[in-house]
């Protein structure tokens, strides 16, 4: 069984290095990133050739190796570069803004404020109350089937009237900025 530690950025262990060095390949062909090479368990031979991990709720990949979970993207980083970004104080961050693309050339080390620069303004979420990036903009489903757009100034919330799609209510919240002479952030 693997458990999640709270730790996920202390330095690998010199057991894990070892372990996915000799067990683990990088495989741009694997939804994962990783292939297992073998298992250092008999019983999970079967593995062997096979990607690497599971998936997260966020999207992200997860490799159980020893009991501890340890992220794909991570490993995939270490097992191609031998550098282990929590040595460095820093993290990796995917280009592309996908979370399930372990793809070398879409991770990067990254500090904490370029991984904020690279959310971008907004996006589309359909759980209500999700904010949007850094924006300001709160997009709210009603029913499931339309959009309103919200954000606050000087402590008041605004609202646009309901849309139909993500992008109209993003330029509605604009619009309405505009009227007010509020800078639009985009």
């Amino acid at each position: 069984m693997c458990l999640l530690s709270a730790h996920l950025q202390n330095p690998l262990s010199v057991e894990i290095i070892v372990l996915a060095r000799e067990h683990l390949a990088v495989d741009p062909t694997s939804p994962t990133g990783l292939r297992w090479k073998s298992h250092w368990s008999k019983r999970h031979q079967r593995f062997a050739g096979k990607p690497a991990g599971r998936k997260t709720n966020k999207g992200y990949w997860q490799v159980c190796i020893s009991g501890r979970v340890i992220m794909a993207h991570r490993l995939v980083w270490f097992l191609k570069t031998g550098i282990d970004p929590a040595q460095y104080n820093v993290t990796i961050d995917h280009v592309n803004r996908d979370p399930s693309d372990n793809n070398i050339e879409n991770l990067r080390l990254a500090t904490d404020s370029e991984q904020q620069k690279n959310r971008g303004n907004y996006s589309y979420h359909t759980k209500p109350g999700r904010k949007i990036g850094d924006s300001g903009y709160r997009w709210v489903t009603k029913k499931g089937k339309s959009w309103m757009g919200q954000f606050t100034y000087k402590g008041k919330s605004y609202w646009t009237p309901t849309q139909d799609t993500p992008v109209k209510t993003y330029n509605a919240v604009l619009s309405l900025r505009k009227e007010m002479g509020l800078p639009c952030l985009q």
